[in-house]
């Protein structure tokens, strides 16, 4: 059995560039025996002799059956790398990331893929997903060595760069893709996140527009111009935004969030909870809603009820620290020190921030005096 070797970034690079040259060679060489042949036809038209006639009637012949056997291997080539690909975003829209990217990585050991940038290109996308942003970030920038006005790759560049927290770099590649396509809305909208990261808010809500002159339609960048606007307390304006992505999809998920939390710095409590409900209606794993509605009815004193948002949680994900540090704080409330110390230590477990966070929360005030309290939270 053969070892398999690991390619090093330069040299996939070095193999990609050689792949270039031999594949431009290649058509140089084809196409010079097609000329060949020609001029030499002409000569022998101009000083007649069969024997150069005939070699060049060969070599033309044989030139122009080499250049076609080219062209029917690439387009057989095509066909079959558009059904890799193809198949590699079945994987994905199915959010099987893993799988998508085994597939690309296996047509990526043929080094004659090596230039095709919508493999590297959805490679990228795939470790994107992972949350593998340094090698998607790798795999864009490979993507752009083989065409640098891949608007598609520019844009997904920026969204890892974003996740890399590399902000400006992020606004460049945005800025780099609009200036190939100005509609591309996608890239507005990406644009619109980095700077409302930066609380460069009024740039933001520009970008949410220029996606929205594009489509009116377009639910993600309703959701995140309500969002902006909910941080600059706009409340009105961002409750009509959330409401106009909820116009074009009532099962809009992220809309009927954030409403809620909207309704809830609004203190219209009822509210709130019914827009949670909803989200919760369309997906009931989703756990940011489960937190925010556990907090709300925690605040609200409806200690019982908020258990069982935390349950929720945690049955989604076990390693959720927020929920393991709420439910202590109720079994505090509750006067239930063993339960209250179990739930507390799995949070500081989890993040060593909650040591500091129940020392000063009035929540525990009931357990702080105790020995085990004071052992669990000292520095």
């Amino acid at each position: 059995m053969t070892e398999k070797i690991d390619l090093s970034w330069d040299e996939k690079v070095e193999k990609a560039k050689e792949a270039i040259k031999a594949s431009f060679w290649g058509d140089f060489l084809f196409g010079g025996l097609v000329v060949s042949g020609i001029f030499i036809f002409i000569e022998s038209l101009e000083l007649p002799s069969l024997v150069n006639c005939s070699i060049g009637i060969l070599i033309f012949i044989f030139g122009l059956s080499l250049i076609l056997s080219r062209l029917i291997y690439f387009r057989i080539k095509t066909y079959q790398i558009e059904k890799i690909i193809k198949k590699a975003e079945i994987y994905q829209s199915e959010k099987d990331y893993k799988k998508s990217l085994e597939l690309l990585n296996k047509e990526l050991e043929d080094t004659r893929n090596l230039k095709i940038k919508e493999i590297w290109n959805n490679k990228a996308i795939a470790l994107y997903y992972l949350t593998r942003y340094e090698e998607a970030y790798e795999s864009f920038n490979y993507a752009l060595e083989i065409d640098p006005f891949y608007k598609f790759a520019i844009l997904g560049k920026g969204a890892a760069l974003y996740k890399l927290k590399r902000f400006e770099e992020a606004l460049k590649s945005y800025d780099k893709a609009l200036t190939i396509d100005q509609n591309y809305k996608e890239a507005w909208l990406n644009k619109g996140y980095v700077l409302h990261d930066l609380k460069r808010y009024k740039e933001a809500l520009e970008s949410y527009d220029k996606a929205l002159d594009i489509d009116r339609s377009y639910k993600e960048a309703w959701l995140n111009k309500g969002y902006v606007l909910h941080d600059l307390k706009r409340y009105q304006e961002a409750l009509e935004s959330y409401n106009k992505a909820l116009a074009i999809d009532q099962n809009y998920k992220k809309a009927w969030f954030n409403k809620g939390c909207l309704f809830k710095d609004l203190k219209e409590y009822q509210n709130a909870l019914e827009s949670y409900d909803k989200a919760l209606a369309i997906d009931q794993n989703y756990k940011e809603v489960w937190i925010n509605k556990g907090n709300l009815l925690q605040d609200l004193k409806k200690y019982q009820e908020a258990l069982e948002c935390y349950d929720k949680v945690l049955v989604i994900d076990q390693n959720f620290k927020e929920a393991w540090y709420n439910k202590a704080c109720i079994g505090s409330l509750y006067n239930n020190k063993d339960k209250a110390l179990e739930y507390l230590k799995k949070a500081i477990n989890f993040d060593n921030k909650y040591k500091k966070q129940a020392n000063e929360d009035p929540d525990f005030n009931n357990i702080k005096d105790s020995r085990e309290f004071k052992e669990l939270t000292k520095d």
